[in-house]
């Protein structure tokens, strides 16, 4: 299954059944969205969530500015659906972004050796950015209690805005 499919399913699952988003909103961030159009989509199903509304076509369109928004978002409430639990799909994601993360690094690395920077330089970089990319593994397992006090904060922070 491809990356834009993936997308597609878990914002199906989401619109379709916010409950799927809040059991597992700690691991769904908007940079696991590789398509931009698919991003929008989750960055307005969020908002909408977040200030207690139910999200539908007419809602997310007012925070999408693409082209035949509309028409993309019913093919993914109507197209989209899998017998993929949502954790499933996130956890497909998250494999995802780790991939890209580590490509990125290993590019970076190899400009940097080509270039003859600092190697301590270098290592350091590398560290830092494979302690991010291993922070995606950190955010797995959450307990419900840490998934709803980490929910709650974030209405607040939401309703401050």
């Amino acid at each position: 299954m491809n990356q834009e499919e993936l997308e597609k399913q878990i914002l199906h699952k989401f619109i379709l059944n916010p409950e799927a988003y809040y059991n597992n909103h700690e691991l769904v961030k908007p940079d696991l969205f590789v398509d931009e159009f698919n991003k929008e989509v989750f960055i307005a199903f969020k908002k909408l969530v977040l200030n207690g509304e139910t999200p539908d076509i007419i809602k997310l369109k007012k925070f999408i500015n693409i082209q035949n928004s509309a028409e993309k978002l019913a093919e993914i409430i109507s197209r989209y659906d899998s017998f993929n639990e949502s954790l499933s799909i996130i956890l497909a994601l998250n494999e995802n972004e780790k991939s890209r993360r580590l490509q990125l690094l290993i590019n970076h690395l190899n400009n940097s050796l080509k270039n003859k920077e600092d190697i301590l330089e270098t290592l350091d970089f590398a560290k830092i950015e494979l302690d991010k990319i291993n922070d995606l593994d950190k955010s797995g397992v959450v307990s419900m209690n840490d998934r709803l006090e980490n929910l709650t904060k974030d209405i607040k922070i939401s309703k401050l805005k």
